[in-house]
């Protein structure tokens, strides 16, 4: 009820702990969740119309692994100062496969920033992958456009009321 976790998985059969071409992985949220189709281009916003960044790298256990970042568009993209970061990551790499848990709570105080996490609201969400050992970075990604995710409470008991019924029936 008061936190938001993604887990991320991916196949790389390279491990690239590397400060010039880490694996990386970035998902991305308007800032503001508008009804319809307005929304950002899902290529790191556009004027008038920010993102909210979440971006993994994979570094040394020392480094800083995820950060939350802003932008207004390409060449734009600016890290949210120290005081904002609001999330946190685990991630672990093996047999060829990465797994990243990031986590922030559904509501913050920056709200000029942060994505905030209503429940039943359809969030727009893409995400990018970087593949350091394909020498990817900056721009050189993979990139998905905009999907959505909704956020519902449990399971109304109504749905296990009419299985049981629907059991009985039979």
């Amino acid at each position: 009820n008061e936190e938001i976790a993604f887990l991320i998985e991916w196949n790389d059969p390279t491990s690239s702990i590397d400060e010039l071409f880490p694996d990386a992985v970035s998902l991305q949220f308007p800032v503001k969740i508008s009804d319809g189709r307005d929304k950002p281009h899902f290529a790191m916003g556009e004027p008038g119309k920010s993102v909210n960044i979440w971006l993994w790298k994979a570094k040394d256990i020392h480094g800083v692994r995820v950060e939350e970042m802003n932008a207004s568009g390409m060449e734009t993209l600016k890290r949210q100062p120290d005081d904002s970061q609001d999330i946190h990551s685990h991630s672990i790499w093996q047999n060829g496969r990465w797994i990243v848990i990031i986590k922030r709570p559904l509501i913050t105080l920056d709200i000029k920033g942060d994505v905030q996490f209503h429940k039943n609201s359809l969030i727009p969400i893409a995400m990018a992958v970087w593949d350091g050992a394909n020498g990817e970075i900056d721009a050189r990604k993979s990139l998905s456009s905009w999907y959505y995710l909704r956020l519902v409470s449990g399971t109304p008991s109504s749905v296990y009321l009419y299985v049981l019924i629907g059991i009985l029936g039979a």
